[in-house]
């Protein structure tokens, strides 16, 4: 199935999914820890451009019935290690993780994608 093929509840799973393993990945480190493994932090932040992209790719429908998510900002956070690699800062990824990711996490639970429109 290709990416604009997936409906809205497939791409809320996948960052769903994105973030458990996030969570797995992360969860039994502590700050030195992630910044001294390069390994976690370049599986991190591949599940984070697998998190911005489903993010984007909700429709603007299901964003806007759910504004208590910063789509924006999980979307585009997508571009620190995709496209700026070159200046990749481990601290920034351990400060979204830490800061965001908890709180989008438990906002997550509780969105359902919009109603398809009849148009």
């Amino acid at each position: 199935m290709k990416r604009k093929e997936r409906t809205d509840a497939q791409k809320l799973d996948d960052m769903r999914a994105a973030l458990l393993r996030i969570e797995t990945l992360t969860g039994e480190l502590d700050h030195d820890e992630f910044l001294a493994n390069t390994t976690v932090q370049e599986a991190a932040a591949f599940r984070i451009m697998a998190l911005g992209d489903a993010a984007g790719d909700v429709s603007r429908r299901t964003q806007n019935a759910n504004p208590s998510i910063n789509w924006r900002r999980v979307s585009s956070f997508r571009n620190n290690p995709a496209h700026e690699y070159y200046d990749f800062k481990p601290e920034n990824l351990w400060k979204f993780i830490q800061d965001v990711l908890p709180h989008l996490e438990s906002k997550l639970r509780k969105v359902r994608p919009a109603p398809e429109s009849t148009s």
